[in-house]
């Protein structure tokens, strides 16, 4: 005797390895978007501790080359960090929560850019500052 409806598909009931692999997908999209969010200029604590060391240590190594480089390397650095940031979360969240990743958008992009500009304005003058420069100009 069958107790199951008759309009029930076996072939859309997901298995247990279904579930499994659709839980692992949804893991590396939270990962993703942890990454996304350490990198991002949203939290005010992440630019101290993951963008500015990461940025700094790549003028730094570009000023061995030449010294008059350390700006922009520095600024092109910190954009890059925050921009990949942004992405990482956007894309990750969008992936946790959707299952998959969403369209880029320009609108998106443009909104990206805005923030990281901000964000460079201010390591720029920080800069002027004298507060970061070549890690060499410390051991002089």
């Amino acid at each position: 005797m069958n107790t199951e409806p008759d309009n029930l598909n076996r072939s859309n009931i997901p298995t247990w390895q279904h579930r499994l692999t659709g839980g692992l997908r949804r893991a590396g999209w939270g990962i993703l978007a942890t990454l996304g969010f350490l990198l991002s200029p949203l939290s005010w604590w992440n630019d101290l501790w993951v963008n500015l060391p990461l940025a700094y240590a790549l003028a730094s190594l570009v000023s061995l080359w030449n010294a008059r480089l350390f700006l922009p390397a520095l600024t092109i650095a910190y954009w890059l960090t925050n921009l990949l940031g942004l992405v990482l979360l956007y894309y990750g969240a969008a992936g946790t929560v959707k299952g998959g990743a969403p369209r880029f958008t320009a609108r998106a992009a443009l909104h990206w850019l805005l923030i990281s500009t901000a964000y460079t304005l201010f390591i720029v003058f920080l800069h002027r500052l004298h507060l970061l420069k070549p890690l060499e100009t410390f051991f002089r």
